[in-house]
């Protein structure tokens, strides 16, 4: 801006001097090429001033180049005009400090030497042939008693503003350091409340945990509470919010839990309450508060049984987890219908059962590992998650964990962590249990439902005493036909899901796919154990797989099919069978484009095969 200015008030005392003072025609000419070198120069230097660093780190120096520019443009004018009434020196010598009067060093007193020693020259009469001019040294003298005036004035002011500012920084330091302390209080919190140390839980599962704080702390908890040798509660979850408001709430949820969960046992005389009654006892205990805080969390609970190898849950609007089904090779995503605790007063909580195999893996987690997000806003998503524990299926629980943190922070190196951290990974050991697996593949058709029917009923068989036979046959059908309904949905809604070359053979007929319904009803029990080929781990395109798994304590059976999973509403329970009710139905979601509806029938405990 000071040349632009400069060269403005040059311009104007060249087209003053052509009028009034430059007598000659050539001496016009020569000021007026002065002034287009002097606004060209201005030009140049401005603009290579925005470009290059160097310029910007020396901008004072870069400015005082205008004033010298324009003090030696000013003597080429002077000689060549003459003397004049008007002189620049003094306005020169003052400009400078006026302009800039709190800027430190010495940059004004250089900006006046020039202007000062050739107003001194001109005023000894270099310019009129040695004939002197007092008026001259004393508008020299009065600029030089202004400028120290007007300087000592910007110095107070700068020191002024200098107070100002340094009182500020000493504010926003204090302020920080009550903020280091907020997140300082809040990380005893989170190691001392919201965390718990791994407890020693069933020999038969193996269970670790992992949290990783970020920036700003938030309301990530979880918990681990052993009943007995063979049961384990897992509480994971989320309060909406950071700081320690957010950390308080998480603290107050844990003990809720524990509070509720003792006085259920004393209630029911020493009977662990289920994970329904559980989590319905503790929303009704805290939703009024948390309504009145404007606040609720996700959370997910799990009780595993080592003895039944089944496993509880009641999800409360948090992340989906994944389970690696050691039989498939394949990751399931699932997750529950139940609202966050705290949403509504209105909510009613249903758990779901999930029956384990040996060495399957299941992880639990926070938003915070599967929202983070590189450079280019990608999230690291569920799917990423799921691959690296299918990938990682036979590593130990903690070393499980220690991959997925690396290849998340990988992923997110230049981003980091928005939002905390927490895993728990368990691994099902190999357990001595009763379990036999039966399996058939059908035909995507309505006609393949007597088949199932047949399949289940003569896989029961085996077990007379079992006395939910008709019911589940019914069911697993009725679980089959939404199945089949909803394949023939999403072929209608993608026009063409099932492509033709990947159906049957070329030389078979629809007729023969019917005949392969029929062929699925084996004369004797015997032959269930060649329905499944071996090493043929998920169903064709063209087919869905029924599979039973039966124990002790549960019958099991999955519906497996290619395709999406069936749709889940949050706040309504999930209902797939409407006339014979399992004791619990899940869906999933699986890699390779796999899908699954699970029903889950209780035993008696007694029964024996």
């Amino acid at each position: 801006m000071a040349g632009w200015l400069i060269s403005g008030v040059y311009l104007i005392r060249v087209i003053l001097g052509c009028f009034f003072k430059y007598g000659t025609f050539s001496l016009i000419i020569a000021a007026l090429i002065l002034a287009a070198l002097q606004i060209s120069a201005s030009i140049a230097l401005n603009r290579l001033s925005h470009r290059s660093a160097w310029i910007t780190k020396k901008r004072p120096m870069v400015e005082l180049l205008f004033w010298v520019i324009i003090s030696v443009f000013f003597g080429i004018d002077r000689y060549l005009s003459g003397i004049s009434s008007a002189t620049p020196w003094p306005l020169l010598i003052i400009a400078p400090i006026i302009l800039k009067p709190c800027e430190p060093g010495y940059y004004s007193l250089f900006a006046a030497i020039l202007p000062a020693a050739l107003g001194v020259a001109e005023a000894a009469g270099a310019f009129s042939g040695g004939s002197p001019r007092y008026s001259l040294f004393a508008s020299i003298l009065f600029a030089f008693t202004l400028g120290s005036i007007a300087r000592l004035q910007g110095l107070k002011r700068k020191a002024e503003l200098d107070q100002v500012l340094a009182n500020q920084q000493e504010r926003e330091r204090k302020i920080m350091q009550l903020k280091d302390a907020e997140v300082e209080i809040a990380a005893r919190i989170q190691r001392t409340l919201l965390v718990d140390q791994n407890e020693e839980g069933p020999s038969e599962i193996e269970l670790d945990a992992l949290t990783v704080a970020s920036n700003a702390v938030d309301g990530d908890f979880y918990g681990l509470i052993p009943y007995s040798a063979s049961e384990i509660d897992v509480l994971v979850g989320d309060v909406m919010g950071k700081g320690v408001p957010a950390a308080l709430v998480g603290a107050a949820l844990k003990g809720a839990f524990l509070r509720q969960a003792l006085r259920l046992i004393v209630e029911k005389q020493g009977q662990l309450p289920t994970t329904q009654e559980l989590v319905t006892a503790v929303h009704g205990a805290v939703v009024d508060q948390l309504m009145d805080l404007d606040r609720f969390a996700t959370l997910q609970y799990i009780r595993f049984n080592a003895e039944n190898l089944i496993m509880s849950f009641v999800d409360c609007g948090h992340t989906p987890f994944i389970h690696y089904d050691a039989s498939l090779g394949v990751c399931w995503i699932l997750k529950g219908t139940n609202l966050a605790v705290g949403f509504t007063d209105e909510q009613i909580y249903h758990s779901y059962e999930i029956p384990l195999s040996i060495e399957d893996r299941l992880l639990f987690y926070s938003d915070g590992i599967s929202e983070a997000s590189n450079e280019k806003k990608e999230l690291f998503g569920e799917a990423r998650l799921a691959e690296i524990v299918r990938q990682n299926a036979f590593l130990p629980p903690r070393e499980l964990l220690r991959r997925i943190l690396n290849t998340a922070m990988f992923f997110a190196s230049g981003e980091g962590f928005k939002d905390d951290v927490t895993c728990i990974a368990v691994a099902i050991k190999p357990i001595d249990i009763f379990m036999i697996t039966k399996s058939r593949d059908f035909s995507c058709e309505l006609q393949s439902l007597a088949g199932v029917r047949s399949f289940i009923n003569l896989v029961l068989s085996e077990f007379p005493d079992e006395t939910k036979e008709p019911q589940i046959a019914e069911a697993v059908a009725e679980a089959a036909e939404a199945v089949l309904h909803h394949i023939n949905k999403d072929t209608h809604s993608a026009s063409a899901v099932i492509a033709p070359t990947l159906g049957p053979e070329p030389s078979e007929t629809k007729d023969d796919a019917r005949n392969g319904v029929d062929e699925l009803l084996p004369a004797a029990a015997d032959e269930l154990e060649e329905l499944a080929p071996e090493g043929k781990l998920i169903p064709t395109l063209m087919a869905y797989r029924v599979e039973c798994r039966i124990t002790d304590f549960w019958i099991a059976v999955r519906i497996i099919y290619h395709g999406t999973a069936l749709p889940q509403k949050r706040g309504k329970e999930l209902h797939v069978c409407t006339k014979t009710w399992p004791d619990s139905t899940y869906v999933a979601q699986g890699q390779d484009n796999l899908a699954m509806v699970g029903l889950v029938f209780n035993r008696n405990k007694a029964t024996t095969v």
